[in-house]
């Protein structure tokens, strides 16, 4: 196998067992990146209200500050215009890396979670 391949592979193992460990748990929020990227105080104040905390206009205020920035920092930065990281893996794959990905993942839990991405 590739290297693609194999990581291909180890994600989709390592998550489709983690979700069928937490299936049915409602202490479980399944969160998708992409998600979060989206729409990020809608994200919050659902994770905010699922572990039955108050939200803090402090929250949003932050998200607004570090999502929408010009100044992105890459890397593991918590500044990050999160508009452009939505689909950013379409830019950095080429078409056969991303059928080849496809193949391996899509008939799986967690590449159902990505069917629309595709």
């Amino acid at each position: 196998m590739s290297p693609l391949e194999r990581l291909a592979w180890v994600w989709t193992v390592f998550n489709e067992k983690a979700m069928e460990d937490v299936a049915g748990n409602p202490n479980v929020y399944l969160l998708r990146y992409e998600d979060l990227c989206q729409s990020p105080v809608q994200i919050a104040r659902e994770l905010i209200a699922f572990l039955e905390l108050d939200w803090h206009p402090q929250v949003e205020a932050f998200l607004s500050n570090s999502t929408s920035s010009s100044q992105d920092k890459g890397g593991y930065s918590i500044v990050r215009n999160t508009r452009r990281e939505i689909g950013k893996w379409k830019r950095e794959l080429d078409q056969d890396q991303i059928q080849t990905i496809f193949d391996i993942v899509s008939d799986s839990l967690p590449g159902n979670l990505f069917r629309d991405s595709w």
